[in-house]
């Protein structure tokens, strides 16, 4: 900018000169003039130049100002700009400060949650450590009470089929003596009516307890199904015959001829379904009837269905007829049982993978069905089976039989069951005698009591089968057959029959087994 300014003075100087008057110039003869007027000039650069110089000073000054005022801005903004960043600070550091001091409160809260709550479970570990040893001292007990009472059952249940077995053999013999007074056949009728239904009950709790125990198991065989409930209707003829009701069956017939079945199972569901159906109905009808639900190459659903026209039962009473003890109350009061029939029911489709309905309507009648998925043999030939069986019942069987029982109530039962079906047959007390009659005599079969003095029916046969292995021999038993079938077909037994004897059963087991011995 003095820059300028000077070189503007340099420049308007001739300007200057130029403008005056050339008579001055003209005018001007004497030198002295001429150097006063030079001089004047001279000064008046000179000033000039100490104007621009000062002027340039000040400009110097002016710009140092600025320069030091615009320095000062940018201090001002780097201070203001720092001053901002420490208040940030400050502000991020408080932030911190209160997050740091909630966040410890939360961990001193966690904290003190967290043992108050290890506290509590360990206090709570402690309590069910007590409760386990408590439970587990408790299921102990439970299991020995389980087995006593279970041991106890089945004791009992032996020592009551024992007796029975004689009431029940000695009244079937009397009752083929046709020629006895109406009087007496009516009364033999009673006392085989009131030992059957003495086994049922035996039979019923028995099944209870084994169920219950988990003992149960299924055994499944090729059955003819329509002979077998043919066979559980005739059975049930007699008493549905007391109240005067009609008992009818109506199979389909587009089932097979023979299914894999549990023929012992389902006939204690039937039966007990069909007997608590005599038990609510008088002069009325009761009705089994099986229906083909689903078929395949292999497998068939088959409907069972069991419908009387009794009684009834009333809704309120519906829920809890299938426990055990359970009956129908109120005016239902007289009627007999023990309310364990619906129960073994339940738990036996249970195990068959199976489930009981019920429909019923009050003094119309009841509807108990069910459905079971059994497996299918189309090949087997069932018809023949059932022939053979029924020419076997019919027709004789001259056999030597060793009998080994030491109660002379059933010696007496056993020897006439065998006479009748013209069987010559020889008592031995213990099972001691009956190994030494085997050593000096020839039997075709032996019917070998399991509980014997000296020698039970199982030592017996061990010691038999050490000198003679071919002779079949069969165990007669109280107890359930597969408590014991292990342990006897393990000593050597051929065969197992449940005490009291059927006459049929008994013949149809003996020659079962002199057949697979001729084979």
């Amino acid at each position: 900018m003095k820059k300028i300014t000077l070189l503007l003075a340099i420049l308007a100087l001739p300007c200057i000169l130029h403008t005056q008057p050339k008579e001055q110039f003209i005018k001007i003869d004497n030198p002295d003039t001429l150097i006063k007027i030079i001089d004047h000039f001279r000064l008046q650069s000179q000033k000039e130049i100490e104007f621009l110089n000062n002027n340039k000073s000040q400009d110097q000054e002016t710009a140092n100002i600025q320069f030091r005022v615009e320095e000062y801005k940018r201090k001002l903004k780097v201070s203001q700009r720092e001053k901002d960043l420490l208040l940030n600070i400050d502000k991020n550091n408080k932030t911190i400060i209160y997050i740091s001091i909630v966040g410890l409160i939360l961990l001193f809260g966690v904290v003190f949650f967290y043992f108050r709550e290890y506290h509590a479970k360990k206090k709570t570990s402690e309590i069910l450590k007590l409760k386990n040893i408590e439970l587990s001292e408790a299921k102990t007990q439970a299991e020995k009470l389980s087995k006593i009472k279970s041991q106890f059952i089945s004791t009992i249940s032996h020592e009551l089929r024992t007796p029975l077995y004689g009431v029940a053999g000695i009244s079937s013999m009397l009752l083929e003596n046709k020629t006895r007074p109406e009087k007496d056949i009516e009364l033999l009728n009673s006392l085989s009516f009131s030992a059957d239904y003495l086994l049922s009950l035996v039979n019923k709790v028995l099944n209870v307890s084994k169920i219950d125990s988990e003992k149960i198991s299924l055994r499944y065989s090729e059955v003819n199904l329509s002979s077998h409930l043919k066979n559980i209707i005739q059975t049930l003829k007699y008493q549905s015959a007391q109240k005067l009701n009609e008992l009818k069956l109506e199979y389909d017939c587009n089932l097979p001829e023979t299914v894999q079945i549990d023929a012992i199972r389902i006939s204690e569901v039937l039966i007990n379904l069909i007997g608590n159906a005599i038990k609510y109905t008088e002069n009325g009808t009761i009705t089994l009837k099986t229906k083909l639900i689903k078929k395949d190459n292999e497998k068939i659903t088959i409907g069972f269905e069991v419908q009387d026209t009794g009684i009834g039962i009333p809704e309120d009473q519906k829920d809890y007829i299938f426990e055990e003890f359970s009956q129908l109350g109120s005016v239902y009061d007289n009627k007999q049982g023990t309310g364990l029939g619906l129960s073994i029911v339940k738990k036996i489709l249970k195990l068959m993978n199976s489930e009981i309905h019920c429909q019923s309507v009050k003094d119309i009648g009841s509807n108990f069905f069910f459905n079971l998925t059994l497996d299918i043999n189309e090949n087997s030939i069932s018809k023949a089976i059932e022939k053979k069986d029924t020419q076997s019942v019919n027709s004789s069987l001259p056999t030597k039989i060793l009998i080994a029982e030491d109660n002379k109530i059933n010696q007496i039962v056993t020897q006439n069951l065998l006479k009748n079906i013209h069987c010559e047959s020889y008592i031995a007390e213990n099972g001691l005698e009956a190994v030494e009659m085997l050593k000096h005599d020839t039997f075709d079969l032996v019917l070998m009591d399991i509980n014997m003095p000296i020698l039970d029916g199982k030592q017996a046969t061990l010691k038999i089968r050490e000198f003679n292995q071919s002779t079949p021999i069969i165990a007669l038993t109280a107890s359930e057959l597969s408590e014991v079938e292990l342990e006897c077909r393990s000593a050597g037994m051929n065969d197992l029959i449940n005490k009291p004897l059927n006459k049929n059963d008994l013949k149809i087991a003996i020659e079962n087994n002199l057949r697979k011995l001729s084979n």
